[in-house]
């Protein structure tokens, strides 16, 4: 995510800000080793950090890990993220506002460096991006309410409960 915050502020702000940000995080990281200096030897050479990588889990099995989340079967949740993308770039051309678009290409990034490096196929890896796609979801609604005639909105409304109808199953255990 700070690499699109980064790409955002260079452009809106420009090169200065940018160095300054870049260096607060360097500020925040060497306060961080100085708290805790072991995480050097637990990143770099501890047993997690090298099987890590080598794992035998793709994106797509974190992608249906995030649906079984939701109750929710895989093709839905990829409709789900065509939506909010689709919702995404309609606000990015008409107000400029980038902030939904900046949330799903961390979400999708998170996704794919977590389903990398994650040694095992487990909720808790990608637990702290819930909120990111709540948020998502919540913009993606209040942008259908507000810009759509009522029944766009009451037939989008239909087709998503009866999809989730379909796709909802029992909860696996997390």
């Amino acid at each position: 995510m700070m690499i699109v915050v980064g790409i955002q502020l260079y452009k809106t702000r420009g090169k200065h800000e940018l160095i300054k940000l870049f260096l607060y995080n360097i500020k925040l990281a060497f306060i961080g080793i100085l708290i805790f200096p072991a995480c050097i030897y637990h990143i770099f050479f501890s047993y997690r950090g090298v099987t890590s990588i080598s794992n035998e889990y793709s994106v797509i099995d974190y992608f249906r890990l995030l649906a079984n989340a939701f109750s929710l079967n895989l093709a839905i949740l990829c409709i789900i993220l065509i939506i909010f993308f689709i919702i995404s770039i309609i606000k990015v051309k008409k107000k400029h506002d980038t902030i939904e678009l900046t949330l799903l290409i961390s979400f999708l990034v998170f996704i794919i460096i977590s389903s990398k490096i994650s040694p095992y196929l487990e909720m808790r890896y990608i637990m702290g991006i819930l909120p990111i796609f709540a948020i998502l979801l919540w913009e993606s609604l209040d942008y259908l309410i507000k810009n759509s005639s009522k029944y766009i909105f009451v037939v989008i409304s239909v087709l998503i409960i009866s999809f989730l109808g379909i796709s909802l199953k029992e909860n696996e255990p997390l």
